[in-house]
């Protein structure tokens, strides 16, 4: 065992050990895992590199100092430091930290670099020394000693996005271990995201059918399946009964009270992510996901794929992803591997999709063929009741070929008795569509039969239809409808008669099937073609839009206000799903206010102060589609160029928060085209705080990857403000500066004898304060400056004074 002289620092340090520039996106992931988990990563990044230090000295000392070990392999060994004593051998600095970490029974977590990652040239081992000591490494490490009790996990990857879900899930374990062991465990449990999630465990079954009929075979399939947790795809064209199908099958395997999964294959949950109404978005996918399993707060700043992978850790919970095809890797569309990636082990999927690709076909059940004829002729007779003469019956069933959707459609227009089934007949022959039983053509066939469904609406019905599929395809309160109905302004009553009205025109919607009503008193569409026939993404009635937004904003703004609840911001995830699916209908904008001017700066400056950096990024998502339907030249118009511009900043903000400083730089890069505009208008104080604030944001980025352009950027700015005697816009600049690191040892003095550009800037500020007795912002400004400067402002401050 260790010695006591060895035992770690009382503080929850983990030690990052590989080589450096092959490896440096690997290692800012894994550094982000590790401090999105509470932890501390111990790394050459944290190191000054002084050159009195020694390297081997300073590296062993870093692998004693933390708790645990982390170590990527790649196909480079590495530096190896010259010391006859100390590495007699010639092993590389990677090596020496993990014999190391061994020899003082660290926790150990190992990626070994697959032979299939993608790696430049420079990047791989040539000298035939190296690659034997090289290959000797990676098998030695591999191996665990018989008699060791350390935990020990080992992974391989063959790329950036498989390497990061495993080092979540690899971090999230190590966490967990960490505090099982109470090794230098110092704070309350209640502030480790992955020991106290503060969401119930969710029981989400997806919609099913009133009554099942048919698929008997497949019904059976699909339960055993499922209850020997086995991943399993549904396969099969749209309005085959897909869903239903999950639905029936999950009630038997899970049962239908919340408290039945404690005893069923999964008593970790059940959670269902709808990809239509999230438009294939991953983002919004493993948002939800991580909110659903461990509640909003859990690890909060950072990105969506590390918290959804460190939610799953270790959870027996089933996910079932209603419209998979929606994340095809197509046209720009995300892969739906990207969201089967933070799965763990242990997790299970359920895939509802329209694509026989996205599973092998060993774990697939295909629905191939429409109901048979005897179940489709008792599906029917339940819908209409046996309304419907034999002679027509027959010709109608004929028409349907069994197709599930059709079936509920139909059924459902012949029951309210305003369509007659001779009428319904002799028009579908007439038109000669294709046949349902044609998958290839059957959605044209299926829209015939939508609009026939809506023809006998009246004009209530009609726009309460239009109005929900302007939101999205997911359950809305009937008060959203009653909103786009009803101008609340132009009545003087409580409201009461206009929302019974809404409810009444609901019901009959509810009536031909084309709604749902949900256990919370919600509505949403019985199925996504459905949905997508009743949206208009353009052309939709601007007045209808206009009130939809007036009561979103309303909403958002109430599920975000001041002293909500930590719980409540959860609330805004469906809001904020309906607004982009809003905004995306707004084709001639007529919702910049009162709804996307707020979400990008009310809604998002609130989501910011809750740290919900997740649900700021789906709002600027929301404006982002916006703005894409605006007309080329419109978008260069001076007004919507800035507004684009901060919404680039806005989304480099969220970014940087987050870790990812590649993606910070390029938003903050392309959110400087405002310096066209602040060229153009020298005048325009709003344009130059702009330019101002970017430039220090992308100083800050610079500064946190170690380019020393970052300490150049504000003062530069700040001396052409303070040139030009704008010494407010100086004020808002430092307002947003830097912190700068001390001086390195070493580093030189300037060599001329007069204070640099930047000190210029703060003794000009400096003298403004003290000029006009601003004595406490005078304060403020020393106190924030550097030790090493704080000399010489104090006397220019003096002096002015």
């Amino acid at each position: 065992m260790p010695s006591d002289s060895n035992s770690p620092r009382q503080y929850q340090g983990v030690m990052i050990s590989s080589t450096f520039t092959d490896l440096e996106r690997h290692r800012a992931a894994l550094i982000n895992a590790v401090n999105g988990q509470g932890l501390h990563h111990v790394a050459m990044e944290n190191d000054s590199a002084k050159a009195d230090v020694d390297v081997i000295d300073s590296s062993l000392q870093m692998v004693r100092d933390a708790a645990a070990y982390v170590g990527l392999i790649s196909h480079k060994y590495g530096q190896m430091p010259v010391c006859p004593d100390r590495n007699p051998q010639e092993l590389s600095i990677t090596e020496l930290e993990f014999n190391e970490a061994e020899r003082l029974e660290r926790p150990i977590l190992l990626f070994i670099m697959g032979d299939n990652h993608p790696v430049r040239k420079g990047d791989v081992e040539t000298s035939a020394a190296r690659i034997e000591k090289l290959n000797a490494f990676r098998e030695g490490a591999k191996r665990m000693r018989p008699d060791s009790q350390v935990h020990r996990v080992y992974a391989t990857f063959d790329s950036l996005e498989e390497f990061t879900p495993k080092a979540v899930q690899a971090v999230a374990g190590l966490r967990r271990h960490l505090d099982e062991r109470a090794v230098i465990s110092t704070q309350p449990a209640a502030v480790h995201p992955t020991l106290a999630p503060s969401a119930p465990i969710p029981h989400e079954l997806p919609s099913g059918a009133k009554k099942f009929f048919g698929r008997q075979t497949d019904l059976e399939t699909l339960t055993l399946r499922l209850a020997a947790r086995e991943n399993t795809a549904v396969v099969g064209d749209a309005g085959m009964g897909k869903t239903a199908l999950a639905a029936e099958a999950l009630g038997a395997v899970v049962g239908e009270p919340p408290k039945s999964l404690a005893a069923s294959p999964y008593p970790d949950g059940v959670v269902y992510l709808d990809l239509y109404a999230m438009h294939g978005a991953i983002e919004t996918a493993l948002e939800t996901l991580a909110n659903k399993l461990a509640g909003p707060g859990f690890m909060e700043r950072s990105p969506a794929p590390e918290r959804a992978a460190a939610a799953c850790y270790a959870r027996n919970f089933l996910i079932v992803i209603e419209g998979a095809e929606e994340a095809d890797g197509k046209n720009g569309r995300p892969d739906i591997s990207e969201l089967l990636n933070v799965l763990s082990l242990e997790n299970r999927w359920l895939l509802l999709t329209r694509l026989r690709t996205q599973a092998l076909a060993s774990e697939s059940l295909i629905l191939e063929d429409a109901l048979p004829a005897e179940d489709a002729a008792k599906r029917f007779d339940s819908l209409t009741q046996g309304r419907v003469k034999a002679q027509v019956r027959q010709q109608t069933l004929d028409l349907l070929a069994g197709h599930p959707l059709a079936l509920t459609w139909a059924g459902n227009l012949l029951a309210q008795g305003d369509e007659s089934p001779e009428y319904l007949v002799r028009d579908w022959s007439a038109a000669k569509l294709p046949s349902l039983s044609d998958p290839k053509k059957a959605e044209h066939t299926l829209q015939w039969l939508f609009e026939r469904s809506v023809r006998g609406l009246d004009e209530a019905e009609t726009q309460a239809l239009e109005a929900a599929g302007l939101l999205a395809h997911a359950p809305f309160p009937v008060q959203a409808i009653d909103a786009a109905l009803h101008d609340s302004g132009s009545h003087h009553d409580s409201g009461i008669h206009d929302e019974k009205a809404t409810r009444q025109a609901l019901k009959a919607l509810v009536q031909r099937g084309l709604l749902r009503l949900t256990e919370d008193d919600r509505r949403q569409f019985t199925h996504v073609l459905g949905y997508r026939f009743a949206r208009k993404e353009t052309g939709s009635d601007p007045e209808l839009r206009a009130r939809l937004g007036k009561w979103l904003h309303e909403q958002l703004k109430q599920a975000l206000a001041t002293g909500a609840s930590a719980a409540e911001p959860a609330s805004a995830i469906p809001l904020l799903e309906h607004l982009a699916a809003l905004l995306r209908t707004d084709d001639d904008q007529v919702l910049w206010d009162p709804l996307a001017n707020a979400a990008l700066y009310d809604f998002t400056g609130r989501l910011n102060d809750l740290g919900r950096l997740g649900q700021v990024r789906l709002a600027l998502d929301a404006v982002a589609g916006w703005l894409d339907l605006f007309p080329p030249n419109k978008l260069e118009e001076p007004h919507w160029l800035r507004e684009r511009s901060s919404w680039l900043g806005q989304r480099g903000d969220v970014l940087l928060a987050q870790g990812d400083l590649a993606g910070a730089k390029e938003s903050y890069e392309r959110s400087l085209e405002v310096r066209r505009l602040a060229a153009s208008d020298h005048s325009n104080t709003f344009w130059q705080r702009d330019l101002s604030v970017i430039h220090s944001k992308m100083g800050k980025v610079l500064q946190a990857q170690g380019d020393p352009r970052g300490e150049e950027i504000l003062p530069a700015v700040g001396g052409h403000y303070a040139a030009s005697g704008r010494l407010r816009s100086v004020e808002r600049g430092l307002a947003e500066r830097p912190e700068r690191e001390p001086r390195r040892r070493g580093a030189s003095a300037p060599a001329t004898g007069r204070p640099a550009r930047g000190e210029e800037v703060l003794r000009a500020v400096a003298g403004h304060y003290a000029a006009s007795g601003r004595l406490r912002s005078l304060e403020h400004l020393l106190a924030a400056r550097p030790e090493r400067d704080s000399g010489a402002a104090r006397g220019s401050a003096g002096g002015t004074g």
